[in-house]
């Protein structure tokens, strides 16, 4: 068998076991970068499509990172799509300021803008399914990656053949049993070109130096790592669905559509307790991230003991317990995940003021004075973009010769927990600069020209105050 016959075949045997044609009922939006996996996919599913009538579209994204390469990657997939009569769709993004806003590495802000354009076209276009070309040797990669995290049994799992993007739109990834090696020698095979990106051989980035660095050394140890990894996901995400069906049976016994009986919740075992509070989370916080472990682990410790409480998890979202209720619901997380200030005068979203005075603005400064928080900043020690954001986990920053952590300095001025997110945190591209109440970071002393910081909060402001500054 030739190897773009093996490849053709790998690639049907895994459409058909995991059912991945129920899911291409309204047509493929297929992911194409234009390197060797993703010209793969588009040669094996466009003759499958023709076969069995899917209507699909291919899809390409400029990241905006590489230049003239990218622009030459974009046109490739243009006459590769015009050759082969595929409609191609293309989007543009500049992902490194994207990851310079958000405060992302550029390979997770690159991944999220990607699947987001992918996700929002496919809605678009009316298709039901999202094809990447995810190969085993990816699987692999992202397994050990996730073990060197300290990720759980959802990141031994590795990449899933399908997951559900939205209402009605999955992602499929039926190359997903292909190693590189056999990827590469099925394009050989029928002399089908590809593009080569620059960045795959910079090992600075994680994934990279996994590729070029860890996978060749493991075949001393096992001839195809790949196939062995594959099998363990495959045999751990049967254990997972197992365990996620236990939970959801718990979930339904202890949820009254409302909250959770709290005592019920808190006598499951563990693995089906944080299962199903990720179903509660996801239920009751449709718009935030669901947690992550570490944030869970915290709450569980807080329900050992005695008493109401209210736990505020990123996102601006407040699990709560009051008798044997555990409530669950979205705050507005003000400033996530942060909010640029400029010189003059910020309105912030839950009304409070945020100025940020030259010397020359000190007529506006004495008239909020006596209704502010005011402190001197340094401009000379100012790095970057001043911004504000919400509190973080672990936040501490050093004023005063000390180094404190905003989660004693909130309790010990005895800000009510659900308050805690409606402090700005004032930073510059070094940190944390200041949080009004406080101090101001050790090396912002006063010095001539330096900014003056006035915080404002939102039930202090006047109501006929119109002069922002």
């Amino acid at each position: 068998m030739s190897a773009y016959a093996h490849a053709d075949a790998c690639f049907r045997v895994t459409l058909k076991k995991e059912k991945m044609d129920t899911y291409l009922s309204g047509g493929a939006l297929l992911a194409l970068s234009g390197g060797k996996d993703s010209v793969l996919l588009l040669s094996l599913f466009s003759r499958y499509a023709e076969e069995k009538g899917i209507p699909f579209a291919a899809f390409h994204l400029h990241h905006g990172i590489r230049g003239a390469e990218a622009d030459a990657d974009r046109d490739f997939c243009k006459a590769l799509c015009e050759r082969l009569g595929v409609p191609l769709f293309i989007s543009h993004a500049s992902v490194p300021d994207i990851a310079r806003e958000t405060g992302e590495g550029i390979e997770a802000a690159a991944r999220r803008v990607r699947y987001g354009l992918l996700t929002q076209t496919a809605e678009e276009k009316g298709f039901s399914a999202v094809l990447t070309a995810h190969s085993a040797t990816d699987n692999l990669e992202t397994v050990l990656l996730n073990l060197l995290r300290g990720g759980g049994g959802n990141g031994l799992c590795g990449i899933p053949p399908v997951r559900p993007l939205s209402d009605g739109i999955f992602a499929l990834r039926p190359l997903i049993a292909l190693t590189a090696d056999e990827i590469t020698a099925a394009l050989t095979d029928v002399s089908l070109a590809c593009v080569v990106d620059s960045t795959n051989a910079d090992t600075a980035y994680n994934r990279n130096y996994v590729r070029k660095e860890i996978l060749p050394r493991l075949a001393p140890l096992t001839p195809a790592p790949e196939r062995a990894i594959f099998r363990m996901t495959e045999n751990v995400r049967t254990d997972m669905a197992f365990l996620d069906a236990l939970a959801k049976d718990a979930f339904e016994r202890i949820y009254d559509g409302e909250a959770l009986d709290a005592e019920g919740f808190a006598e499951l075992p563990e693995a089906l307790r944080y299962r199903a509070f990720r179903l509660f989370y996801a239920e009751k916080a449709k718009n935030a991230p669901l947690p992550e472990q570490v944030h869970v682990r915290a709450l569980f410790e807080r329900m050992a003991q005695r008493g109401d409480f209210a736990v505020c998890f990123p996102g601006g979202v407040r699990v709560t317990r009051r008798g044997n209720k555990l409530l669950c619901g979205e705050t507005v997380d003000f400033f996530h995940p942060y909010t640029k200030v400029h010189i003059g005068c910020n309105r912030l979203a839950d009304g409070s003021l945020l100025w940020l005075l030259e010397e020359s603005s000190k007529p506006l400064a004495q008239i909020v004075y006596t209704l502010s928080i005011q402190r001197t900043l340094a401009s000379a020690t100012i790095e970057g973009e001043l911004y504000v954001r919400s509190r973080l986990d672990g936040d501490a920053y050093r004023y005063g010769g000390m180094t404190h952590k905003l989660k004693k300095l909130f309790s010990d001025r005895k800000i009510p927990t659900h308050m805690r997110s409606r402090v700005p945190v004032l930073c510059d591209g070094r940190g944390i600069l200041w949080v009004p109440f406080f101090g101001v970071r050790d090396d912002g002393v006063k010095k001539e020209g330096a900014l003056t910081a006035i915080y404002l909060a939102a039930e202090d402001v006047p109501a006929d105050f119109s002069d922002f500054g």
